[in-house]
């Protein structure tokens, strides 16, 4: 950038400040006690680059400041004052993106209230990458103010030769009576065939996971005694269905219902692009106000 070249004020002694017209810069009285009124001002040549600006004198101390030239920003717009500038702009852009998605581009007018928002996650304790979504869906249902709802699913109505039928029968028989303690039952039967590698299948496994995740002996064994009934067969048959219509090839699936619109993902890692949907912020799988309880 080329230096502003700045003229001496004839009648000013040694050292006084040098007067510019800069359109950018205001004018800088003298030092030493004197008067614009006793100099008289040498105004710097034109710019090469605008041959044809009309050269304008300084103006004199006191006086109004002549308007700017059209199209280029006073000093005080420059620096955000006067509710303008490059300033302002900057607080409303960090107000704007402070908002969640839906916010930032809903129509004026419309109400800001938070509208139910219903997540349905689809999962066979079978699947180790059913685990990881529910855990993650679980720890951020409070945090993101979604409806969760678990969908107890048979991967082997999507992918054959899969051996999980009676715990899922016992999960479905599970959210239907007792809704409230699936999340838990769900969790240990996970953690009895991926973390500690004990089996799913038999009645008494189900049961003793049933029994660790808070159930009395006499719940399990009223609700295992259920799973070949027809209410409890159809109703796993009706939700694995349902997955299959929304697209799922395997499991886990999360269905996102928003705005009247259903969005599927698929898999475990889908997870930034369901705060995506929801307007939500992602913090990792263990989000802060969880591992702050760690």
């Amino acid at each position: 950038m080329r230096k502003l070249r700045f003229r001496e004020v004839e009648g000013l002694t040694k050292g006084a400040a040098c007067v510019s017209n800069h359109p950018l810069l205001p004018p800088t009285p003298p030092q030493g006690g004197q008067s614009l009124r006793d100099a008289r001002v040498i105004t710097p040549p034109r710019s090469p680059r605008d041959p044809d600006a009309a050269r304008q004198p300084a103006a004199a101390l006191g006086s109004p400041r002549p308007p700017e030239p059209a199209g280029r920003p006073s000093p005080a717009r420059l620096r955000g004052e006067g509710g303008g500038g490059t300033a302002a702009l900057q607080k409303k852009q960090a107000r704007a993106a402070a908002l969640p998605l839906a916010a930032r581009f809903a129509s004026p007018g419309c109400s800001m209230e938070a509208l139910p928002r219903t997540v349905e996650l689809f999962y066979d304790v079978l699947s180790p990458y059913s685990w990881l979504g529910f855990e993650i869906l679980c720890r951020y249902k409070n945090i993101w103010n979604i409806n969760l709802h678990l969908r107890p699913s048979l991967i082997s109505g999507i992918m054959k030769d899969s051996g999980s039928l009676s715990a899922m029968r016992f999960l479905t028989a599970v959210n239907l009576e007792h809704p409230e303690v699936l999340e838990k039952v769900s969790r240990e039967l996970w953690m009895r065939v991926w973390s500690r590698d004990e089996d799913i299948t038999e009645p008494q496994s189900i049961l003793a996971a049933a029994e660790k995740a808070g159930m009395s002996m006499a719940q399990a064994q009223g609700l295992l005694g259920k799973i070949s009934t027809p209410q409890v067969k159809n109703q796993l048959k009706e939700t694995t269905e349902a997955a299959c219509k929304y697209g799922a090839f395997g499991l886990p699936i999360t269905v996102v219902h928003l705005d009247g619109q259903t969005h599927m993902l698929f898999g475990s890692d889908r997870m930034e692009l369901l705060a995506y949907l929801l307007g939500e912020k992602w913090m990792g799988p263990v989000p802060p106000a969880i591992n702050a309880r760690l």
